[in-house]
């Protein structure tokens, strides 16, 4: 499973040189870039201490996670997704009749949505 792992704008990160998966770059937040690695990568030890590298044991706040670039394009699509087959006032109309053909799809889209943000460590 991969977590994610920060270190401050402006500083460069230095990457082992013999490394079979590279980080995915989530976005920028809060003056950090997010990363998400693989679980067993490792990053050499001699960095620059301005870098402040940081591996999150915990999850992201609401407020970096909605603010990461794979997490808006994520979102993206999943909304373009329903949207592709119903409208707004469709779906409120499903929700306020419990249309379960609407709303099982809308359930479908949302859930694909958080199945590539797990596959992203989020």
């Amino acid at each position: 499973m991969p977590i994610i792992v920060s270190f401050a704008v402006g500083t460069t990160l230095s990457m082992p040189t013999q490394a079979t998966h590279f980080p995915i770059h989530l976005g920028e937040a809060e003056g950090r870039h997010y990363l998400s690695v693989p679980e067993d990568f490792t990053i050499p030890d001699h960095q620059p201490t301005e870098v402040d590298y940081r591996v999150h044991a915990e999850p992201l706040s609401p407020g970096v996670r909605k603010s990461l670039t794979s997490v808006r394009e994520i979102d993206r699509t999943c909304v373009e997704k329903i949207r592709s087959r119903y409208s707004v006032d469709d779906e409120l109309g499903a929700v306020r009749t419990g249309d379960p053909v609407v709303l099982g799809y809308v359930e479908q889209c949302v859930a694909e949505a958080r199945v590539a943000k797990a596959a992203l460590g989020l």
